[in-house]
């Protein structure tokens, strides 16, 4: 019987057996989080010849936090896979929040199948047996950072959003990026130090994926924040909020809900169509995703220590509060 640790990460490694040279590829780069420990790296080829391989592979499913699944038209044509391997790792990523990564290896029908709730690494039209080497090496190393952040998404290793956000925390045990996971996995919320954001998927879970594209809108809104009037001690101020975002990853679409909020004495620097434009100009600017804004003016007192930008009523009317706060 193999052995599965229970102290590390295990990722389950789904395949066609004509795709072996592509496993092969994604182990090399694996091999530095398996050397570390984080995590236990699992394919069939771990399989000992003489055991119930059809047990081993059943067991391998449930112990998996992560899933790795490189889709090529063989892939969805094998009976044991569309019956035996897709079915429990579709139900425990409804279940337990298992991870599910698609890597798209050839031209085939991802689109069509159940796995194609799950956001792919890699564009379908842009299948890894199109790319040259240098891309496919650079697909790899995609794959590996997204593990990285799937074991821990509240740990980026972009190194430029820590500046990009508050400068000093205020509690030194909060970090800059914080992310929590309620008891369903669709639903998340994201913590900064001004930010306050819900997060739901339409089908699947809240993905390291999704988490980027938080990532990216947050950066862009402290960049435009800088247009905004800073008043002073008695108020005059404005901030933008990013309320929630809403994730449809099977056809590639977001909604994202912003919100400016101004003191009642001045006229707000920014329209809602001016919010709108900021964050999305048609061609869909975060992960090649279809956007959508959803801006609101709110006129506050910002002169009241008691303000602050994360009441539960400034969430009303989003379509997922009542079920992430009720």
């Amino acid at each position: 019987m193999v052995s599965i640790s229970s102290s590390n990460t295990t990722v389950f490694v789904g395949y066609s057996h004509k795709d072996r040279r592509y496993l092969e590829r994604l182990q090399v780069h694996l091999t530095d989080l398996e050397r570390q420990g984080m995590v236990d790296l699992w394919s069939d080829t771990k399989i000992v010849p003489g055991t119930k391989w059809r047990e081993e592979i059943k067991r391998a499913i449930e112990s998996a936090t992560i899933g790795v699944l490189l889709i090529s038209a063989d892939f969805l044509a094998s009976k044991f896979v569309a019956e035996d391997e897709v079915p429990p790792l579709l139900m425990a990523a409804k279940t337990k929040g298992t991870v599910i990564l698609p890597v798209i290896l050839s031209p085939c029908g991802f689109e069509f199948s159940p796995l194609s709730h799950f956001q792919a690494i890699n564009d379908p039209s842009k299948p890894l047996s199109r790319m040259s080497s240098h891309k496919k090496e650079e697909l790899w190393s995609k794959v590996a950072k997204s593990i990285r952040e799937a074991i821990d998404p509240s740990k980026f290793s972009r190194g430029d959003f820590s500046h990009r956000a508050e400068s000093t925390p205020q509690n030194g045990d909060v970090p800059l990026f914080h992310v929590s996971y309620g008891p369903l996995p669709s639903k998340a919320t994201v913590r900064t130090h001004k930010q306050f954001i819900l997060l739901e998927a339409r089908s699947g879970g809240i993905t390291f994926y999704m988490l980027d594209i938080v990532k990216e809108v947050l950066e862009d809104l402290d960049h435009i924040s800088q247009m905004l009037k800073k008043g002073d001690d008695w108020g005059g101020q404005e901030f933008l909020m990013f309320r929630g975002a809403w994730f449809d990853a099977k056809h590639g679409g977001v909604i994202l809900f912003i919100d400016l909020l101004h003191d009642a004495s001045t006229q707000p620097t920014l329209t809602e169509d001016d919010i709108r434009e900021s964050f999305h100009d048609g061609l869909g600017w975060y992960g090649n995703q279809g956007i959508s804004v959803v801006p609101r003016i709110i006129k506050v007192d910002t002169y009241s220590d008691s303000f602050f930008t994360t009441d539960n009523e400034y969430y009303i009317g989003f379509p997922w509060f009542e079920r992430t706060f009720s």
